[in-house]
């Protein structure tokens, strides 16, 4: 039996025109999407291909590493350096959320369980932290899960950087490379993952502010020095590289490599540089000096060994601003008189045998009168007029032999080349300046001349004037300076800057050793007796200039002692000079530059090495309480026979006494109880102050040399925070001595005309 068939009854009158608003619709749409991309493809065709250019980055610059300054022997001046910023993320950053929860608690585990040992290992690495305020400041970080969390915070105050307003002002402080292999040794620190360090290159100094005009200042770019005069070399050439997504890391791809700056060497020495800041500092701040600069450089090749420039900034604190040695030009006074005779005699205006009578300390040239210092009369000649600096018999002299045409003085002072532009590879140089008696935009004085000749109306930078006396103790061969010896890149000279010769010959054989014998009788019984070296022979002169002010006063002087040393073998010559209020005398300047010269020649001097173990072994050295150990090694060092009661071999630091006063020493060693004072008695400053320090005790020390008193007697239980008084033995003698300064007579008028005479 079949079943009827169902009829389906469709409500077709329904669904047909919602069918066909949907139709309708999706044709809309895409009339609309093929109308939209025909414009795209047409009109905008252009600015769609510019803007994928746009959004394409594959140029990024790599940055070279900058080269080194160095000194003569090697030694970095101004290098550049890596360090770098940690910071730790307590919040893991995977993307994926199953691998997200399983690296969290890794990382939650990880520093749960190792926290204190994290916390001791970067207190180890780091200075200046306190273990529980740091613990404390971690702790807060992991707490909240934060990210990028500073690992060496300049501030350990959580809530400051918690707070937005406080955050920025918490700065993180950079480490170096050897501390960041350490900290990668510590749990949760080892991966990069979870400790990461941004590298920060910086421009380093390891000498600090020694040089600091001279070898320049870079911060983003170059400031002043040879950083600024040499940046093309130092700095080197950008690379650029790309970076291509594979998987999903991106790789980078270098285009073109990076090339490295190349390193500048100089002639500057390290040791030398040191010595003339340090000596000038010492006599700036002993004379109560406004400013003062030295150069110190070779005679044969003209190499600078040193320069300063310090400049009070108040109360007593002297600092390097501005390159005054190059840059600040002062009437130079009577150092500039021997410069005036070379360029009379060269010009045969004046011999050696030529001499002057004068009666009394002054003399009348147009409308001025001339004074001098100290009264000299009878007969002078040009050896005695430099040696007592006799400013009358200087200006007699020259403007006798040029009053009718002086612009052949003048000409004769830029032939010679002391007035030359000494081509300084440095920004600030200036050239002297001399006055031109042919210049008709300055009016020329019959006084100009006279005065001229003893320094004024000139402007010299302390520079100019040392390089013409190295040029008169080379037997008148004028060098330029020479700052930079070479270019090097990879240990390989690329470049080398020779000595340049700026006049071979700047006066006759003859008058160049007459010259060098008056400049030696200065210091042996001229205006410099008082400071002549009993160890080192130096010649040169003094030179003393007022400082005029736009108002025609003035209260303060320019002085300078330069010369050369030692007189018999000239190796190096130096300027000294300073600018100070009265009274100010150019013999001042003498004590440094006899200090310099003392210690320089101390250093390079040579020295027989078996002559000198002789000596030793018949005079044995008296060798102090302290470390025996160390004074073991230097005598066996040193081949001195000596006795001890114990072998010391591999120990660096053995307590004792040498317990012979004369004689072979004794070396004999003690043991101190822990928490017990010790007797030092005999000891240096810095043995005892070691021992006494490790032993608990503060230490308040009077006096110089060795301990000969102790407030606290040996064996004493040491209590916590007690302090222990040293008394050292006294200085056995004092080298004070007072400054020389000239005697100025009253003016008198002269009776009878100063008269010269000239022999054939």
């Amino acid at each position: 039996m079949s079943t009827p068939n169902k009829q389906i009854n469709f409500p077709s009158k329904k669904v047909a025109p919602r069918f066909s608003v949907i139709a309708m619709i999706l044709t809309f749409l895409g009339v609309a999407i093929v109308c939209k991309a025909l414009y795209t493809m047409t009109i905008k065709r252009d600015y769609w291909l510019g803007g994928s250019e746009l959004l394409k980055v594959d140029s990024v610059p790599i940055h070279p590493v900058r080269g080194s300054i160095l000194a003569c022997d090697g030694r970095p001046l101004a290098v550049s350096l890596s360090e770098y910023t940690i910071a730790l993320d307590f919040k893991s950053r995977e993307k994926d959320s199953l691998v997200r929860l399983k690296d969290q608690k890794n990382r939650d585990t990880l520093f749960s369980k190792n926290v204190d040992k994290i916390v001791a290992g970067i207190c180890r690495v780091l200075p200046g932290l306190d273990s529980v305020k740091y613990k404390a400041y971690l702790l807060a970080g992991a707490k909240d899960s934060c990210q990028n969390f500073p690992l060496y915070p300049t501030e350990l105050d959580y809530a400051k950087y918690k707070n937005k307003e406080t955050r920025r002002k918490i700065k993180n402080k950079n480490i170096t490379y050897l501390q960041l292999c350490e900290l990668r040794k510590l749990p949760l620190l080892s991966k990069s993952a979870y400790m990461g360090a941004t590298e920060v290159r910086l421009r380093k100094k390891p000498y600090g502010q020694l040089a600091y005009r001279t070898v320049g200042d870079y911060k983003d770019r170059p400031r002043f020095g040879l950083e600024l005069t040499f940046d093309s070399v130092l700095a080197g050439e950008k690379g650029y590289m790309h970076y291509e997504k594979v998987r999903s890391a991106n790789v980078a791809n270098i285009d073109l490599a990076a090339v490295d700056g190349s390193d500048v060497v100089t002639t500057l020495d390290i040791d030398m540089q040191e010595l003339c800041e340090q000596t000038l500092k010492n006599e700036l701040q002993r004379l109560d000096a406004d400013s003062g600069a030295v150069v110190l450089m070779e005679v044969k090749t003209g190499d600078i060994k040193a320069m300063v420039s310090l400049q009070n900034k108040g109360e007593g604190y002297y600092f390097e601003y501005t390159p005054n040695a190059i840059s600040a030009r002062y009437e130079p006074g009577s150092v500039f008189k021997p410069i005036s005779f070379l360029v009379a005699m060269r010009d045969g205006r004046i011999t050696t045998k030529d001499h002057l009578t004068l009666t009394s300390g002054t003399h009348r040239f147009a409308t001025k009168t001339m004074k001098d210092d100290h009264l000299v009369s009878g007969t002078v000649d040009v050896h005695k007029i430099i040696s007592e600096s006799i400013n009358t018999g200087t200006s007699i002299m020259i403007d006798n032999a040029y009053h009718d045409n002086p612009q052949a003085f003048y000409d004769g002072i830029q032939s010679i080349g002391a007035a030359a532009h000494l081509q300084l590879p440095l920004d600030g140089y200036l050239k002297p300046y001399i006055k031109n008696p042919s210049d008709k935009s300055r009016y020329w004085s019959p006084i100009d001349l006279p005065w001229m000749s003893i320094g004024y109306a000139t402007m010299f930078s302390p520079m100019n004037i040392v390089n013409f006396y190295a040029g008169i103790a080379n037997n008148g061969k004028l060098m330029y300076p020479r700052l930079v010896k070479a270019i090097m890149k990879d240990g390989q000279i690329v470049k080398e800057f020779e000595p340049r010769v700026l006049n071979e010959s700047i006066g006759t054989p003859e008058d160049i050793k007459y010259m060098q014998d008056a400049l030696a009788e200065v210091v042996r019984t001229g205006t410099a007796k008082r400071h002549r070296s009993h160890l080192v022979p130096f010649s040169g002169k003094t030179g003393t200039a007022q400082i005029w002010l736009r108002s025609g006063r003035t209260s303060s002087n320019s002085i300078t002692f330069v010369g050369y040393f030692p007189s018999d073998n000239p190796q190096y010559a130096c300027v000294v000079n300073m600018q100070k209020k009265l009274p100010a005398y150019g013999n001042m300047c003498t004590s440094a530059f006899r200090i310099i010269a003392e210690r320089v020649m101390a250093k390079t001097a040579a020295r027989s090495y078996d002559e000198a173990g002789e000596a030793i072994v018949k005079l044995p050295p008296k060798v102090q309480h302290g470390n025996v150990a160390a004074s073991q090694r230097v005598l066996n060092e040193l081949n001195v026979k000596h006795r001890t009661n114990s072998n010391w071999a591999g120990q660096t630091v053995v307590w004792g006494k040498n317990q012979a006063e004369e004689g072979i020493p004794q070396l004999v060693s003690n043991n101190f109880e822990k928490g017990v004072v010790p007797d030092v008695k005999g000891y240096g400053l810095t043995d005892a102050v070691y021992l006494l320090k490790k032993q608990g005790l503060k230490v308040k020390v009077t006096g110089r040399g060795s301990v000969s008193e102790q407030s606290l007697s040996e064996g004493h239980k040491i209590k916590p925070g007690e302090t222990i008084h040293l008394t050292l033995s006294p200085v056995r003698g004092k080298n004070k001595k007072k400054e020389e300064e000239p005697t100025t007579q009253q003016a008198v008028v002269p009776e009878k005309k100063d008269t010269i005479k000239k022999q054939g």
